[in-house]
Order: C-alpha cells, then structure tokens, then sequence
C-alpha cells in the first residue's frame, strides 16, 4: 500500500515537472482505484452479518455439519471473500475447511462444513477466520469471530439386545419372556383352580360369579435396575493398552448405561479413578 502512495506521489510530481496530459490521467485513474478501493473494503465486512449452527451434542462415529450464513445488507457486493474455519483434527472430514465465495449486495450466501466426530470429547469448532479484498489488490480487510462453537461428543452407543443380559430381580417393571418368576402387581387374568395353588391366588370374586374356583393368572416379569461400574484406574488396563481399553470400557459403558435408559429403568453410575 505504501508503495503504491509513494508511486501515486511519484506520477504528480513527474507530471507537474514535464507538463504531460496522460500522466495527469494516470495518476487520476490509479488514485481514483486506489481511494474507490480502500472505501469498498472497508464497508464489505462491516455491513457483513456472519452466522453459524453447529449441533452441540452428538455421538462418536456421526457427521455432522456445520452450516454459516453469510448475509450482505449492503447494496455493494463483496467480489471474493476467503473462509478459514479452525478445526479440531479429531473432526476433520477433510484436510483443509478453507474456501473462496463472492457475495452480492443484498443477499444471502450459505455455506457448509462437514464435520467428522472420530472420538469421544470435548471440542471448539472456531472461531472462523474472513478475508477480502478488492479485485486489484490495492486493499484487504480481515475478521474474526471472538468466541468459538462448543460441541460435545459422547462415546458411540452399541445395541445390547443381542446380548441377552440376564435380570437378577424378580420382580420388576419389564415384561419377561422367561417364566422364572411370575410378578403378582402384573395381573393378566385368571384360570381354573388346580391342587397346589395358593388360596392366596383365588380371585374369590370371579370364582362367585362363575361358581366354580378360578386363580388369578399373573404375567412374568424382570428389572432391569442396573449399577454401571466404570474402572479406570490405570492398574486395571495393560500398560500397551491403557488407552485403548480406557476407551472401550466407556463405550461398554455407556452402552449399557444407554439400554438401561431407554427402558426407562432406575440406573447408578460409579466411576473408579
């Protein structure tokens, strides 16, 4: 930029000297590009709106994205305009989140990231880096977000239905396919008296009322109230695998943890350190 002042100074001073028509013309059209440009910059980011949606939880393994709006609410377009988005690497889709769009004057311009959470923790997508420029060169601008997006991504889940996890409880709020136990809250109807049945068990009003002895039938049942234990202390893992198995630990974990909750059971989490 200076160069170009001291070059603008230049020209006047070698057109007054020599008395010449065109350098005069020179000197006005480059300085005429020179101020018109600096002006033009600086109102691009200013009347610039930036706005970002980023999920602020999801699962290892998943794709998010993340979308930024670029809304222009002035009349002069913004001719190039150079994105740099700051990426974790453990959500990195791709090797570089940095691109070049042009905005018109009062318009709307929508771009999108595709984030790749590879692991489980805690993250800060951000902040977002702008440039731009005019088409000649003679001007750039710059802007930065002042905070960045949080995003939380917990451990992947796994389905356990096909472990088959036994229920040591008796009784409990879950239908059973076994017919270990027989929960006596779960009523299901009644059936002819047989020997060996509890009086107990008589449903003495149905039994008047078809004059005959009938037991109350009772559906199977189990709990699922689990206490999920988490060691992590670092005795419990090989010390070649202490990550590794940390790691796996607290996806069975959270598996667990996760079953137990979508059954809508009571559920204790202890974590060892």
């Amino acid at each position: 930029m200076f160069d170009l002042f001291f070059l603008l100074l230049f020209l006047f001073a070698f057109a007054v000297f020599l008395r010449m028509d065109w350098i005069y013309y020179v000197f006005y059209v480059v300085g005429g590009v020179w101020l018109i440009s600096h002006w033009w910059t600086r109102r691009s980011l200013r009347n610039l709106n930036v706005s970002r949606r980023v999920p602020a939880r999801a699962f290892a393994g998943e794709r998010i994205h993340s979308d930024i709006n670029f809304l222009n609410r002035s009349r002069l377009p913004i001719p190039w305009l150079r994105l740099q988005e700051n990426v974790p690497i453990d959500l990195r889709a791709i090797e570089q989140y940095s691109t070049v769009i042009s905005v018109g004057g009062r318009s709307l311009t929508k771009r999108q990231f595709e984030l790749h959470c590879h692991r489980r923790g805690y993250y800060e997508v951000g902040p977002l880096s702008l440039q731009t420029g005019d088409l000649f060169g003679f001007a750039e601008s710059a802007w930065q977000e002042t905070t960045a997006h949080l995003l939380t991504v917990y451990p992947k889940v796994y389905s356990l239905a096909d472990l088959g996890l036994p229920s040591l409880l008796p009784f409990g709020d879950m239908r059973s396919p076994h017919r270990l136990y027989q929960d006596p809250t779960r009523m299901a109807g009644v059936r002819p008296y047989e020997s060996g049945d509890s009086m107990r068990n008589i449903h003495w009003r149905a039994s008047a009322h078809e004059d005959t002895l009938l037991v109350k039938k009772f559906q199977p049942s189990m709990a699922l109230s689990t206490t999920v234990v988490l060691d992590l202390d670092r005795s419990a893992f090989p010390y070649r695998e202490e990550y590794s198995g940390s790691e796996w630990a607290e996806v069975l974990a959270a598996s667990v943890a996760s079953l137990v909750a979508e059954k809508r059971q009571e559920i204790g989490f202890i974590i060892k350190r």
